[in-house]
């Protein structure tokens, strides 16, 4: 059961996401994205990729609250999508979040058999 806080804190960052993203500059971003696709002529668009920055970006996120494990991801990806969003480039941003479907997993794994996997941080590499 999600706590009464944690659904406060989560509300809280999903309406300041659902104000960014209908707001005028997300729909202006998504006006110049459908005109690049139709071939009409205007100014070049920026996207910044951000992904790859998580441990940097790290500190200038505000500090999770959430105290359930499982949501914690959701508030992270509310802190991101909300940092990211006051770059100022043209990076569109979808007015709702996207919730994985259940599915059932063998008890073997996904394709049936269980996988030997191998974790090695020194390496960084495959082996098997």
């Amino acid at each position: 059961m999600v706590s009464a806080a944690d659904k406060t804190i989560l509300r809280d960052l999903a309406t300041r996401y659902a104000e960014m993203a209908n707001g005028e500059a997300n729909r202006g971003a998504l006006a110049r994205l459908r005109a690049l696709n139709n071939l009409k002529q205007g100014r070049p668009l920026v996207f910044t990729n951000c992904h790859l920055l998580g441990p940097d970006i790290e500190p200038l996120l505000p500090e999770q609250k959430v105290e359930d494990e499982a949501l914690r991801g959701v508030e992270r990806w509310f802190h991101n999508a909300l940092w990211r969003s006051e770059l100022g480039d043209d990076r569109y941003y979808d007015p709702w979040y996207t919730v994985r479907a259940e599915m059932f997993m063998q008890p073997e794994g996904l394709w049936g058999f269980k996988p030997n996997l191998v974790h090695d941080q020194g390496s960084r590499g495959y082996r098997e």
